[in-house]
């Protein structure tokens, strides 16, 4: 679901919100974590659309940095994106920060990778 704001208007809540992904792009050989991956060739999302019937949304994201992996323990890949399209039938525009990995670690190894590593 999503929040919105604005001078405006009071907040207003969607759970409509609807993701589909156009690409993909791979994970750069380049960045290894330390904890091994569970799989060798990695593909996270790239650009993608979000829609919200409730919002009257419709919004293309594209990234600004191509694959912006993390040299972290943890395999990780969040970067700028711009996203272009319709809010309430009102072109709009804007920059984000979007967080690719769905890192599904337990709690006991990222304590031990805190532990060796801090």
């Amino acid at each position: 679901g999503a929040t919105t704001s604005s001078p405006d208007a009071g907040p207003k809540y969607a759970d409509d919100i609807d993701v589909t992904v156009y690409s993909y792009v791979q994970w750069p050989e380049s960045v290894s974590p330390l904890v091994p991956p569970p799989a060798a060739v990695r593909y996270m999302p790239d650009r993608h659309r979000l829609t919200s019937r409730t919002l009257d949304l419709d919004l293309t994201g594209e990234p600004l940095v191509a694959a912006p992996a993390h040299a972290l323990p943890i395999e990780y890949m969040e970067g700028p994106y711009r996203y272009r399209g319709t809010m309430r039938g009102e072109p709009v525009s804007g920059f984000a920060f979007y967080e690719r990995s769905l890192a599904l670690y337990r709690d006991w190894e990222l304590a031990g990778i805190a532990e060796a590593h801090v």
